[in-house]
């Protein structure tokens, strides 16, 4: 492995613990603030009141080099995170997380005809496990091992074709 490869997965790590750390405080302070203040508008989005208080009380303090936002559905609401990371000169990767908060009940109505919320379940968050380097860099050799092997069984098995293919394809 070279030294590009090496400080390129450093620099994810370190990066990917980085927005762990952060989906860890925020997450359980956001399903609080839900939990106690969540009406879903008709196009299954949260309300305004709760939003207000989710970005004045927890998003607003956000680190700069992170993107957090709502996916909503009639559904469920999911929360995105996204941040960056330069690994070249010109040259960015991103790193995203989501993290399912909800998951709703819904039933047909004919008066709207439509499919309508009737409950929302909070999931519950576990708190995400950061890796260390160390642990990265052996599952990074270690896959690279596998398909090695993976290739060599390939070869091996077109070795093995090679000549009957008419008789063999299905």
């Amino acid at each position: 492995m070279n030294n590009l490869k090496i400080e390129h997965l450093t620099e994810r790590t370190k990066n990917v613990n980085e927005l762990n750390n952060y989906i860890n405080k925020v997450t359980p302070e956001i399903i609080e603030i839900l939990k106690d203040n969540l009406v879903l508008k008709k196009d299954y989005e949260i309300n305004k009141k709760c939003k207000d208080l989710i970005y004045s009380k927890v998003l607003n303090k956000k680190p700069s080099d992170i993107q957090c936002w709502f996916e909503c559905s009639q559904y469920n609401i999911i929360l995105r995170f996204k941040t960056c990371f330069h690994t070249e000169l010109w040259s960015s990767n991103y790193i995203e997380e989501y993290i399912y908060l909800t998951q709703n009940s819904t039933e047909w109505s004919e008066k709207e005809r439509d499919f309508i919320v009737v409950s929302t379940d909070f999931k519950e968050f576990t708190a995400i496990k950061n890796k260390t380097f160390k642990q990265v860099l052996s599952t990074y050799k270690n896959i690279a091992k596998q398909e090695e092997k993976i290739n060599l069984m390939k070869a091996k098995l077109n070795d093995i074709k090679r000549g009957f293919n008419s008789y063999l394809n299905k």
